[in-house]
């Protein structure tokens, strides 16, 4: 037995294009095109003649490591990161589609002389306008995050 179309979900199909810029341990520069259908989106009460619109998001961003084989100076070895995106809302209130746009900084610090850090990231950013009746948000966000890689987990052990 199918259940009913009024409980089926249909999500946006969603197309991504990326392009980056590397020199390994060095740096890295990318830049990161989203487009989405949000007008083909159905259910939870959206219908056939939706209120939501076709959205597409722009990044880029970068990231620096000075020297990651600095042996006498931690901040030689020290991932620094920035960007800034671009995108719209899916959502059209009072005639008017909502727009978001943020700037992100980052560091990513090395933990003793393993392959692990600690990754920290702010980002500050603008949503909506004031036009229309409209309100404008301004947010930040922060991001704290932990990245393990032992190598010796991925060994096979060996027993005598």
């Amino acid at each position: 037995l199918l259940p009913s179309t009024a409980n089926r979900v249909r999500f946006p199909q969603s197309t991504s294009f990326g392009l980056s810029l590397e020199r390994s341990l060095h740096y890295t520069i990318g830049v990161e095109f989203t487009r989405q259908k949000w007008s083909e989106y159905r259910g939870l009460g959206i219908s056939e003649d939706n209120s939501l619109t076709d959205t597409y998001r722009l990044g880029i961003g970068g990231e620096w490591i000075p020297n990651i084989q600095s042996v006498n100076n931690y901040f030689a070895r020290v991932a620094y990161r920035a960007g800034g995106y671009y995108q719209q809302q899916p959502i059209i209130l009072n005639g008017q589609q909502i727009e978001e746009f943020g700037i992100n900084f980052g560091l990513s610090l090395p933990v003793n002389r393993s392959f692990s850090s600690l990754n920290l990231a702010f980002t500050y950013g603008l949503r909506g306008t004031t036009d229309n009746g409209l309100i404008r948000e301004d947010f930040f966000r922060v991001n704290v995050g932990l990245t393990v890689n032992d190598p010796l987990w991925f060994q096979r052990r060996k027993i005598n």
